[in-house]
Formats: structure tokens, C-alpha cells, sequence
């Protein structure tokens, strides 16, 4: 079971670790302060350590997921806003092995996950959710062509993956190369098994809902290979 340590005195009766805590594990004492009165509903998400900004509490006795990932922009942001120096060191092999069987089980996972709660609907999801990306992201909206769509989107999603694309005059076609994203790494670390089918067709139908969404027309998948790296062809219907 986790195990929850706040030190009083630094409190600032903020109520934030009970406010975010998904299982009502905090209550405020009769001073104001925050007290862990159900620490057997803790489920160690760590939530409230993150957003505590006296950074007085803490949760132990858990098994804390390794950093292996970080997007540089957000680690920037880390080191300006907290003024906490973030973490920096090469890693090992086998901090690399571990790093791979972790991915690996996890893109599984989702994929599993998918497939189990959508079924076939999985593509229309896949468009849903690139038409909400355009809706709430104005490097999608506010961009006039799909060329200038997808070069803002190559700067949105660099820390995730790297694309190179060509637009077929007047933008009634465009083709995606994806030319690194964790799928292509596990490839070429010989772990096909990572549910790469399923994600692969996702975030395709992603991209054809994302840019129908942005430039106000119809554009569909109709060419999609199945290699890594892979290529879709996307194609504007009227």
C-alpha cells in the first residue's frame, strides 16, 4: 500500500492534492491543513505529489514508472516553472532493453484495447479524434493550405514523430511519410508484435479526419502501405 507523508508546516492549505485525488483520499483538519484521513484508497497515481507547489508531500512504498520518455519542450518548462533541473543521463542497454519491452507492452495494451471496445469503429474514431485536434490546436486552423497545415503540424508533433509529405496541385491529394515513430523503432528492433496494424490504421484515419476538418473538405485514405516506415495517400472527395 502507498504511504503518504505530508510535513505540516509546509502546507499552504491549498486544497489541491484533496481537489485532483480520485479516491477522496485528503480532507482538510480543523486548521486548514491537509491530512491523508483514507490513505487505504490511495491508488499511488502520485497526482497530488506533482501538484503540490510546497512540495511537502509525498508518496512512497510504490513502483514508479522510469523516465525514459521526455518531450524537451515540457522539460524546458519544468526547469522555468519549478525551478527544478530535470534529470539528464545516457542510457544503458539495458535501461534500452527495458525501455523497449516497456513501450512494447504498452502499444500492445492499446492496441488490444481497441480493438476490444471498438471493433470496426475504430476508423471512424481515428477521424474523430483528428477533427478534434484541428478544432483545438491553431496551427491546424489557422493555417490557409494543406501544405502550410502540415508543415505547422511537422512542428507540432516533432517530439513524437517525424513526417515528410507532397501535395498533388491543387491540394486534391496528399501522401505522409512517416519516417520515425515508436512502430518503426520496435520494427527495427526486430518486436513486430506491438499491435502496429491497428495503430498504424488509427493514426491514418487521424490524419485524413484532421485535415478534412482543417481545410473544410473531404479527404479520405486511399493508398496505405503496411511497412515501416509506412506511407498513406490521402485523397479530397467532393
Amino acid at each position: 500500500m502507498a504511504t503518504l507523508t505530508i510535513e505540516r508546516q509546509g502546507c499552504r492549505s491549498c486544497s489541491m492534492c484533496k481537489d485532483i485525488c480520485p479516491t477522496e483520499v485528503f480532507d482538510l483538519d480543523d486548521q486548514q491543513i491537509a491530512v491523508a484521513a483514507r490513505p487505504e484508497d490511495c491508488i499511488g497515481c502520485t497526482s497530488c505529489e506533482a501538484i503540490c507547489p510546497s512540495r511537502c508531500l509525498t508518496v512512497s512504498d510504490i513502483m514508479r514508472q522510469r523516465p525514459f520518455y521526455r518531450i524537451e519542450e515540457n522539460v524546458r518548462l519544468v526547469s522555468r516553472f519549478l525551478r527544478r533541473t530535470p534529470m539528464s543521463s545516457e542510457l544503458t542497454d539495458s535501461d534500452w532493453e527495458e525501455a523497449l519491452r516497456d513501450v512494447t507492452t504498452r502499444l500492445r495494451g492499446i492496441a488490444a484495447s481497441i480493438v476490444e471496445t471498438m471493433g470496426r469503429g475504430q476508423r471512424v474514431v481515428g477521424r474523430k479524434a483528428g477533427q478534434l485536434t484541428a478544432e483545438r490546436t491553431p496551427e491546424a486552423y489557422e493555417a490557409a493550405t494543406v501544405e502550410s497545415i502540415l508543415q505547422a503540424m511537422q512542428a507540432k508533433f516533432n517530439g513524437c514523430y517525424k513526417f515528410a509529405f507532397s501535395v498533388e496541385p491543387p491540394d486534391e491529394a496528399v501522401t505522409i511519410r512517416f519516417e520515425r515513430c515508436p512502430l518503426t523503432l520496435l520494427q527495427a528492433e526486430e518486436r513486430p508484435d506491438s499491435g502496429g496494424e491497428v495503430l498504424c490504421s488509427l493514426l491514418k484515419e487521424y490524419w485524413a479526419g484532421l485535415i478534412s476538418a482543417s481545410t473544410g473538405r473531404t479527404f479520405a485514405v486511399e493508398q496505405a502501405s503496411s511497412q515501416c516506415p509506412c506511407t498513406v495517400v490521402l485523397r479530397a472527395r467532393e
